[in-house]
């Protein structure tokens, strides 16, 4: 092949020979690569002193993953007779013990010693502790069952124990259309 691109002479059968080689590989490797393997292509070529080689797929024009991008302002569209459906059949733990409304007085009959705290605008004077807990359960699903528990505390002024008045906290299995007090008033109920 000349510069100007025109074949001249036996040179010429000899390229058209070399580009449908170049053609017929070429089509090999798209039909190859288009489909994924754990094994090489050509095994034997391997076993023959073939060398293997890395072949990555983005330089090969294929994607790497596909990505998709979720919003925390976007609401998913649920249907609503999923939705109700999922509401109306909700079962639950369910607190069984009265809520506290005195909580300061209990605290005072039951010996826990509180530190005076001082808080103004601009500042806090003293310690100020938090206290939680979280309740490991077995996964309950007959209606009737129930969790005891009580509440230990230790500090440096000693131990505390809070077990309901010796009937110890209860939390009852019950689907929430029949129940009345949900669980997520558990937090207010314990408070001491």
């Amino acid at each position: 092949m000349s510069r100007s691109g025109v074949q001249s002479g036996p040179e010429g059968d000899e390229a058209d020979l070399d580009d449908e080689a170049d053609a017929a590989r070429l089509e090999a490797f798209m039909r190859d690569r288009r489909r994924a393997r754990s094994l090489p292509a050509y095994p034997a070529a391997l076993l023959d002193g073939g060398r293997k080689r890395v072949k990555f797929a983005d330089s090969m024009g294929l994607n790497l993953a596909s990505v998709k991008h979720f919003s925390a302002l976007e609401e998913p569209r649920i249907p609503t007779q999923v939705l109700s459906r999922h509401c109306s059949s909700r079962a639950g733990l369910v607190a069984c013990f009265p809520e506290s409304r005195d909580a300061e007085r209990r605290v005072q009959q039951l010996g826990v010693c509180l530190e005076q705290l001082i808080v103004t605008q601009l500042n806090v004077r003293g310690h100020v502790r938090r206290f939680g807990f979280t309740v490991h359960a077995p996964a309950v699903t007959e209606p009737g069952a129930a969790v005891h528990f009580a509440v230990y505390a230790r500090s440096d002024e000693g131990e505390f124990w809070d077990n309901n008045g010796g009937h110890n906290y209860t939390l009852r299995y019950h689907n929430t259309l029949h129940s009345v007090a949900p669980l997520h008033t558990l937090k207010h109920q314990t408070n001491l």
